[in-house]
């Protein structure tokens, strides 16, 4: 049998520069963990903020598109007639942009809207259009996002009427 001499083992300094080097190496390793864990969740606020963004801006656009009139556009609100008997109301300004009762986005996040429209009856158009901007901002955190639409409707003819109405009650005629 053979045994072991005391000479054939590590050494104290050697057993010490092995644990430092491991131990860097795991610290290097734990440290690219967190910055890669911190670069992904700034990724998903990001894309949850453009998402939340992009969809204020298009129910604010399919219901503009769809609705039987317009009743009020304000710096803080726009009411929709949908039909005869049902209406929308946005409200903006603050912190969120709601729809009737729901907000659209989580406490931590905070919206706003800028609606407005002009009247058009140029050539390029057979009847006279309404033209819309609307515009989303958010912010969440340090993110910032926003999305524009531009939608050209065409007047109605309760529309008209009302227009016509509003010129001839304010003397502009």
């Amino acid at each position: 049998m053979k045994y072991m001499s005391i000479n054939d083992g590590f050494t104290v300094v050697e057993l010490l520069a092995t644990m430092v080097i491991s131990s860097l190496v795991v610290a290097f390793v734990f440290s690219m963990y967190l910055f890669v864990e911190r670069l992904v969740g700034s990724w998903e606020k990001r894309t949850d903020l453009e998402t939340l963004v992009d969809g204020c801006a298009g129910q604010i656009e399919r219901d503009l598109t769809s609705c039987w009139c317009v009743d009020e556009c304000s710096d803080s609100l726009l009411v929709l007639q949908m039909t005869p008997v049902d209406t929308v109301v946005y409200r903006f300004g603050g912190d969120n942009v709601s729809r009737g009762d729901i907000l659209f986005g989580p406490k931590d996040t905070r919206l706003d809207a800028f609606v407005s429209d002009s009247e058009d009856t140029a050539a390029a158009y057979d009847e006279p259009v309404r033209i819309w901007s609307i515009r989303v901002l958010g912010q969440r955190g340090r993110f910032k996002d926003s999305s524009s639409v531009v939608l050209v409707t065409a007047m109605s003819s309760d529309e008209m009427v009302r227009e016509e109405m509003k010129t001839t009650a304010s003397g502009k005629r």
